[in-house]
């Protein structure tokens, strides 16, 4: 019996110790879970390595059709037949209309004749002008000869009006002068004055000759001269030469009044509107002929494309609202105008002529399929670099095109819309601004999928750099204007808030200009929650 108790408390022992083991491994694990740390947050990291990257600008633009075919019809055609409407899609060649033009004979008649008109109008005004011209050389030269003439009379006068005030102690004035016991008869004298005065002299020249006369040592016979004598015997006195000056200064004007004439007359604004009109008469000739041609001919398609716009009707003679040529009448009034003499208005002129020479209007239009082209908005940190020929991608409804840069504006307009290049450009440090350029790219081999009016994108490969530090977009993180990456710390486990500066973009990837080195560990997609300093757990990727 006591040998059976001594086995029922050894099992009983065991029992209990299974238990107590139990228990402890129970609490064990309960108290591990409620006080084991949190796990570190995990992520994938990437190498800043240099590399290349192509550099591109990117915009969204607008479709349009870069050179439509656009077929003119003119007042008075009859329309036989048209073969289209909008929306139709043509191939080069397809017929589009018939015409019968027969009733605008009578203008090409009329356009004809007025160009004539001003041709010989203008030949006539240029044979004018160099006649003119050559008149106007001689009557310079001759202008110059008197003037240097005169200007050496007025210094011999002066030098002989102070010779004689030493020898002949002449009078200061009129007053002074007595006729008593002179030689000079008062007929005479009077005679002298007359023809002084008649020839422009002054009445100072005249006391002057007076004065010399009653002056001057006389022999008897003096008495008996004539006026004409004694003007011939005085013309060496001051009085004399003064009598000539007058003439000379009344030569002068008289030139000068003809080398007026003769520069109006030799100045090519007269000749330059009468060949302007004769031009403008030309070109609306050619311009009509021309139309008139292919109105005949028929219109055909001339390149692949859509049509876009359709103004005439079948069976009916079109007439639009625009106004008609000058008349026959109008236009010799004009030519009358210019010469007429006058200051001739020669933009006025042709204001009048262009703004009423043309009667074409747009019968039928297509856009054509050969040269449509996506046009877009360019700041001014991105205008210098691009350039026309370079390549481009087109992207409409996603299907991919090839492109050229067709067009970049050199001036600059006000602008209100944001595209991808003004977001590229705040994101890389550039400063937008609400001025921007006109480009366009060519869209090569457009199909159905490039819609006029539609947008697009568009990407322009600028060039491309070598030995950069590279990243993928997904290890930036961008706030409030900063761009900054997160640097892993292999000892330590932590990671270092770092800003860094862009450079370069390339689809997927940047150019890390400034703030981290190569070879550093970048975390991959770092989520809002990491801060500096934080342990991680890195995971390959």
């Amino acid at each position: 019996m006591f040998k059976n108790f001594k086995k029922y408390s050894k099992g009983k022992k065991i029992r209990t110790i299974v238990i107590l083991v139990l228990i402890l491994g129970i609490a064990g694990t309960i108290g591990y879970e409620v006080f084991k740390p949190d796990p570190l947050p995990e992520y994938e990291l990437v190498t800043a390595e240099k590399g290349s990257i192509s550099q591109t600008f990117t915009a969204t633009g607008t479709v349009e059709s870069g050179n439509p075919s656009v077929y003119n019809i003119l007042d008075g055609v009859e329309v036989l037949e048209v073969k289209v409407k909008v929306g139709d899609k043509v191939k080069r060649g397809d017929e589009l209309a018939s015409f019968d033009t027969s009733a605008l004979s009578s203008r090409l008649n009329e356009l004809r004749n007025e160009y004539n008109q001003a041709l010989s109008r203008y030949n006539k005004a240029s044979s004018s002008s160099n006649e003119a011209s050559s008149n106007l050389k001689d009557t310079n030269s001759e202008i110059s000869k008197l003037e240097k003439k005169i200007s050496a009379l007025e210094k011999d006068i002066e030098k002989t009006r102070e010779k004689e005030k030493e020898q002949l102690n002449l009078p200061e004035s009129v007053e002074d002068i007595k006729y008593e016991g002179k030689t000079y008869t008062p007929e005479q004298i009077e005679a002298i004055t007359q023809q002084i005065l008649e020839n422009a002299g002054t009445q100072e020249q005249v006391d002057q000759m007076i004065a010399a006369l009653n002056s001057a040592e006389s022999n008897a016979s003096s008495n008996q001269l004539s006026p004409e004598e004694l003007a011939d015997k005085l013309k060496d006195t001051s009085a004399g030469k003064s009598l000539e000056l007058v003439q000379l200064q009344t030569q002068l004007t008289s030139l000068k009044t003809q080398k007026t004439y003769f520069e109006m007359q030799s100045g090519d604004t007269v000749a330059k509107a009468f060949k302007a009109v004769a031009d403008i008469k030309q070109k609306e000739y050619e311009q009509l002929a021309e139309t008139v041609e292919a109105l005949d001919k028929g219109w055909v398609a001339e390149n692949n494309g859509i049509v876009t716009k359709v103004n005439i009707t079948q069976g009916e003679v079109f007439s639009s609202a625009k106004q008609q040529s000058a008349s026959n009448a109008d236009f010799s009034e004009i030519l009358n105008m210019i010469g007429g003499g006058g200051n001739v208005d020669l933009t006025s002129i042709i204001s009048q002529l262009t703004s009423a020479s043309s009667n074409e209007t747009v019968g039928i239009q297509i856009d054509n399929y050969d040269s449509f082209i996506a046009s877009f908005n360019v700041g001014k940190y991105d205008l210098l670099s691009l350039k026309v020929g370079q390549k481009a991608k087109v992207v409409s409804l996603d299907s991919e095109y090839d492109g050229v840069v067709d067009y970049v504006s050199a001036t600059a307009s006000e602008s209100t819309g944001l595209d991808i290049s003004s977001i590229t450009s705040s994101l890389t440090g550039g400063t937008n601004s609400s001025n921007t350029a006109l480009a366009k790219v060519k869209i090569l081999k457009p199909d159905e999928k490039v819609i006029i009016g539609f947008d697009v994108d568009i990407s322009v490969t600028l060039g491309e750099i070598d030995d950069v530090i590279i990243l993928p977009v997904e290890a930036l993180r961008f706030e409030n204007g900063d761009k900054y990456v997160f640097v892993y710390n292999e000892e330590t486990k932590t990671v270092e808030k770092r800003t860094v500066q862009l450079g370069s973009s390339e689809d997927t990837k940047y150019e890390i200009a400034s703030g981290i080195k190569e070879g550093e560990k970048i975390i991959k997609n770092p989520l809002s929650a990491l801060k500096d300093g934080d342990k991680i757990a890195v995971v390959k990727g």
